[in-house]
C-alpha cells in the first residue's frame, strides 16, 4: 500500500542567483518552472527525477538546499525515475 503525505517542508531554490534584476535575489521558496533566458539561441534541458524513499521524512528543516537534500537520501532510496524536457523562450530554437 502506497502512502502519499500531501504535505512537506521548502528547501531554499536558486530563483535569484541568475536573477537579472536584485527585486530577485535572495533565497526563493518555491518552484516556478523552467524559464530559460528569452532570447538564448540554445534550447535549454531541464531533468526532472521522482525518488521513492523508504523513510516517511528526511528530517531537513530550517533552511537546506539541494545537496542537503541528496545528503539525507543517501542510503534510503528504493527506486528513482527522471524525465528530461528541451525548451526555449526564443520561437527559433529548434527543439
Amino acid at each position: 500500500m502506497l502512502n502519499f503525505y500531501p504535505r512537506g517542508v521548502h528547501g531554499a531554490g536558486s530563483a535569484g542567483a541568475n536573477a537579472d534584476t536584485l527585486d530577485m535575489a535572495g533565497d526563493y521558496f518555491g518552484y516556478d518552472g523552467p524559464c530559460p533566458p528569452w532570447n538564448d539561441s540554445i534550447p535549454h534541458r531541464y531533468v526532472f527525477t521522482l525518488y521513492a524513499l523508504n523513510v516517511k521524512r528526511l528530517g531537513l528543516e530550517g533552511k537546506f538546499d539541494g545537496n542537503a537534500v541528496r545528503k539525507a537520501m543517501h542510503g534510503k532510496m528504493l527506486a528513482q525515475c527522471s524525465v528530461t524536457g528541451r525548451y526555449s523562450l526564443n520561437p527559433a530554437v529548434k527543439l
